[in-house]
């Protein structure tokens, strides 16, 4: 989500990329949250932290929240961990489960927009 978020507001800022440590299928309600904000998730896909291999990144935000594995790129200037809970834990009816992705995108929506505009 954050990745898709923070490309579609200042993508043309800022280069933007996104990996994991155990990457897996992108869920149907994380493409269905991101789509209601109008974004595209066409180029949406998961990806291993590998796949940066020895890029310098300015600035990683690990977004991991307890008990998971927080990866990080070889190279990077400033570090900033903005825990978020994982929203495909949420139990419930498909409704109320919908409503926990919409919860987790909207904070990091938030978050987002306070970083970048914090940096700008």
């Amino acid at each position: 989500m954050a990745e898709a978020i923070a490309r579609h507001y200042f993508g043309d800022t800022f280069e933007i990329a996104s990996a994991g440590s155990l990457p897996s299928p992108i869920k149907q309600n994380t493409l269905k949250v991101i789509e209601e904000l109008g974004i595209s998730t066409a180029e949406l896909r998961p990806k291993h932290v590998s796949e940066l291999g020895d890029k310098h990144f300015d600035y990683v935000v690990t977004l991991c929240d307890e008990g998971q594995s927080c990866p990080l790129p070889p190279k990077h200037t400033h570090l900033l961990h903005a825990p978020m809970p994982d929203p495909v834990g949420a139990v419930g009816t498909p409704d109320e489960v919908l409503g926990v992705f919409r919860e987790v995108r909207d904070k990091i929506k938030d978050y987002v927009f306070k970083l970048f505009n914090e940096i700008l």
